[in-house]
């Protein structure tokens, strides 16, 4: 009897050491494919910056589409995007579903922490890189004309923000885009918006609500602002569908003196 429990006592520490054994081999594949993967989403973001570069955007609504050009020749693989969300499921990195926040403070704040890369592309457009299959292309300052000169049709300088989520399989998740200029020196600075408006994402699951613009006044600045709740998701690779809700806002401000800033990106 006793020889029999001490079999049945081994056999179960045999049994559960190869069980052990076999979750730790799959968790250290796992860890290695995503090592993998981010070493492919910097290769690919190397060879993307040259591409851009060389290219010369003149304004950020051709760089986009440069961008689009450039990812549907060169996707990242199902394998190497399935083994990334399979380790981390945010679309934005360090933004969980249902979070508030502003756009330029969250790039700012990242870029600062050395978290992302901003990159200057020239004519005031700047591509950022995450740590993520995902990054934006942005503009802020002067408005310009298509031809990518300042536009002189305002009669105080017109000021745009303008950003765009996208992502490397070749999909956009979304932009936002803010115009206004400033009337400042007098008792207190006022905005006028001139333009406010969202795109939609080519994602298979996309929604947009409380979509919100207009002006206000924040701690004796002038503020021109674009916000609402986005909705983006989907699958890829086989791995199960991601979906994120964020409320977004993108904002210009101006104080009395006539500094304009971007939270973040300042002129």
């Amino acid at each position: 009897m006793l020889k029999k429990s001490i079999f049945t006592i081994i056999s179960f520490v045999m049994l559960f050491s190869i069980l052990i054994s076999g979750s730790a081999s799959a968790a250290s594949t796992s860890d290695t494919k995503y090592e993998d993967a981010i070493k492919e989403i910097k290769n690919s973001q190397e060879s993307f910056l040259e591409y851009l570069k060389d290219a010369a955007p003149k304004n950020e609504e051709e760089a986009s589409e440069i961008a689009a050009e450039y990812y549907s020749e060169n996707k990242l693989s199902n394998d190497v995007l399935g083994s990334y969300y399979e380790k981390k499921r945010n679309l934005l990195p360090g933004i969980k579903s249902g979070d508030s926040f502003d756009i330029g403070k969250y790039i700012e704040k990242n870029v600062s922490a050395d978290e992302f890369e901003a990159h200057e592309i020239g004519n005031g457009i700047k591509v950022i890189f995450t740590d993520s299959p995902t990054y934006f292309i942005t503009y802020a300052g002067e408005k310009k004309a298509k031809s990518g000169e300042v536009s002189t049709k305002a009669t105080s300088t017109e000021y745009e923000f303008t950003y765009r989520a996208k992502n490397m399989f070749g999909l956009q998740l979304f932009k936002v885009y803010n115009s206004a200029y400033f009337v400042y020196g007098g008792k207190e600075p006022r905005a006028t918006q001139t333009d406010a408006y969202y795109k939609r994402g080519q994602t298979s699951t996309w929604k947009a609500e409380n979509w919100k613009k207009g002006t206000k006044k924040v701690s004796g600045k002038a503020v021109a602002y674009a916000q609402g709740n986005f909705t983006t998701g989907f699958s890829v690779g086989g791995f199960d569908l991601i979906m994120e809700e964020w409320h977004i806002s993108n904002e210009i401000h101006c104080n009395n003196k006539g500094k304009v800033s971007f939270y973040g990106n300042r002129l």
